[in-house]
């Protein structure tokens, strides 16, 4: 069947990538990876790094592209997806697949929904090409049909522009059982959106820094349902302090920045190797 051959040679691919990275571990000086999480992951299957130079440095942001609308621009985006001017936006951008836990914010929405009417769902996505990520779009479909919210959800594929789609939003939930450096997470930092996400890789590094109250730490969707709404009805100024702290954050994960801490770790190490 298609579908075999299909996974079979996603298997073969993963199987040479293995196989590619032992090669160059033997002849690497230095690693760059960007968590400790990522790091205790790897060690699993290439036990070599322990020996190796690692460094832990996370993922910038190109914040040319990825910055805060104006209120117009937020209102002309709005317009233009079809999104209610007084309504709050919840959004997830990636992979719809088992790993990325898409089902606790769709489940958890739709609890949601029974306690404030003005928000919607924004999920945007690659479109799915491995079997098992076709059936669980599939089954993210039927959840949201059966609970009658399909009109509150927005499916946007393959976006042409995620930073508008970045701008129209207000909070960013990030559900994943494992992830190393999400570039989501620092691109909604960038946008000023406030991020929830599980403590994975870079964000369970990070996102305590700005607010602990941020990090997603149940499974059941009405708790995840509840942690939003409470979240949602911050008042001002203590929305705006959350804001302030993530958008100053942003500021020191930019390209250019990540780029020097880069080069000064590789000319620090060049230089006393000589």
């Amino acid at each position: 069947p298609h579908g075999y051959f299909k996974n079979f040679s996603h298997q073969i691919k993963r199987s040479s990538v293995l196989i590619l990275h032992k090669f160059f571990l033997n002849f690497t000086n230095l690693i760059i990876i960007p968590s400790k999480q990522t790091k205790a992951t790897l060690v699993k299957s290439f036990p070599i790094i322990k020996k190796r130079d690692v460094i832990c440095i996370p993922n910038g942001v190109n914040i040319e592209v990825f910055n805060p609308p104006t209120k117009r621009e937020k209102i002309i985006l709005k317009n233009e997806y079809g999104i209610p001017l007084k309504n709050k936006v919840l959004l997830y951008a990636g992979l719809l697949e088992e790993r990325k836990n898409v089902k606790l914010l769709v489940k958890a929405f739709s609890l949601l929904l029974k306690n404030t009417k003005r928000v919607n769902l924004i999920l945007t996505y690659h479109t799915p090409v491995f079997p098992d990520q076709m059936k669980y779009k599939l089954s993210l479909e039927k959840i949201s049909l059966s609970e009658n919210i399909n009109n509150r959800i927005t499916w946007i594929e393959n976006p042409k522009k995620i930073a508008d789609i970045y701008k129209i939003s207000d909070i960013f939930i990030l559900p994943s059982r494992q992830d190393n450096s999400p570039l989501v997470f620092t691109e909604s930092l960038a946008t000023k959106l406030i991020f929830l996400g599980t403590p994975v890789g870079t964000v369970k590094e990070i996102l305590p820094k700005i607010d602990t109250r941020l990090t997603i730490k149940s499974k059941n969707p009405q708790k995840l349902a509840r942690q939003l709404l409470y979240i949602l009805n911050l008042k001002n100024g203590e929305r705006n302090k959350i804001i302030h702290k993530v958008y100053k954050l942003s500021k020191e994960l930019t390209w250019s920045n990540i780029s020097l801490i880069i080069y000064k770790n590789l000319s620090s190490r060049t230089s006393s190797q000589s």
